[in-house]
């Protein structure tokens, strides 16, 4: 009776906590991903933060899905092809874990975005959340205006063959970049993949697409590119998004914002305040030690004096 029980609440508990999967496509020698561990999708940006070198804000994590092996052999930027959905694209990938949605993926981007504008708040950083096939102020000022290829393959849905028609023309585009040694972050949404109309031609097709772009942000960046495929079951992940969300900013208690040339000043200060403090300690012990004897300057000089007024 308890076996048929658990048999068919099985299924209910996997598209309860398992509403997708991370798929790493490729990664430098830097960083290392192991086991089969499921994550949790609020730690994806603590993921993506501790992988182009910046401190997790989550100090409490137990995934051991990731480990660091040379901190001079990370990631300069991460790519992230988020479709939404399906829950798995079934990739090639060694590396792929089941997501547990707590989080909405708008909400891992905007945290992530704060994230980086706070500890770089003076670099034109490249932060690019891009929803396909349309673009945005970002999107076109780092690519420019990205036109649809035509594809050889013959697909089902029209978006989709459109939004792979974009995705075709990013990979060329990618191409193009100049990327220097500040951190980038790149998110390319799908939503036209629908798991009941879609056929196995259109998900080929599609990893046949991110492939591609992942050879051409591994060319530009020589290898030293996180790129991660995240599939979402649209309906079931979307449930966890908060409508009222307000934050208090209080409740942080976050430290104030300093100018950038804060430190500069307070070394100034700091250090003249210093060597004064010991140079006028110096002349101070010079002067109460001092004896102003018969062989002192000061001596010769006044005893001249009084020797011609006598």
């Amino acid at each position: 009776m308890w076996q048929k029980v658990l048999i068919y609440l099985l299924p209910l508990v996997v598209s309860v906590y398992s509403n997708g999967e991370l798929s790493v496509l490729s990664s430098p020698k830097g960083i290392q991903f192991q086991g089969n561990t499921p994550l949790q999708q609020s730690l994806i940006k603590e993921l993506y933060s501790v992988a182009l070198g910046l401190t997790s804000e989550d100090s409490g994590s137990t995934w051991d899905g990731v480990s660091k092996l040379n901190p001079f052999d990370l990631p300069k930027a991460v790519v992230t092809v988020v479709v939404e959905g399906v829950d798995s694209l079934d990739t090639k990938s060694e590396n792929v874990y089941a997501l547990e949605a707590d989080e909405d993926l708008s909400n891992t981007w905007m945290s992530l975005d704060t994230r980086f504008k706070t500890r770089y708040p003076y670099d034109d950083l490249t932060l690019v959340n891009m929803d396909l096939p349309n673009g945005n102020v970002e999107s076109e000022r780092v690519f420019g205006v990205v036109s649809p290829k035509s594809l050889d393959a013959q697909l089902s849905n029209a978006d989709l063959l459109k939004d792979l028609g974009v995705l075709k023309g990013l990979s060329e585009k990618v191409l193009e970049l100049k990327p220097d040694e500040r951190p980038g972050l790149y998110f390319f949404t799908i939503k036209s993949l629908n798991r009941k109309v879609s056929t196995e031609a259109d998900k080929d097709e599609l990893k046949k697409q991110i492939q591609a772009l992942s050879e051409s942000f591994n060319k530009i960046y020589n290898g030293k590119v996180l790129f991660t495929i995240l599939t979402s079951n649209d309906v079931i992940t979307r449930k966890t998004r908060q409508t009222n969300f307000e934050t208090n900013e209080d409740e942080f208690n976050l430290a104030k914002n300093y100018n950038a040339n804060y430190p500069v000043v307070f070394n100034i200060i700091l250090w003249f305040g210093v060597a004064f403090f010991f140079s006028l300690l110096a002349i101070c012990i010079s002067i109460s030690t001092m004896d102003p004897g018969r062989d002192s300057i000061i001596y010769r000089m006044t005893s001249t004096r009084i020797k011609k007024e006598n």
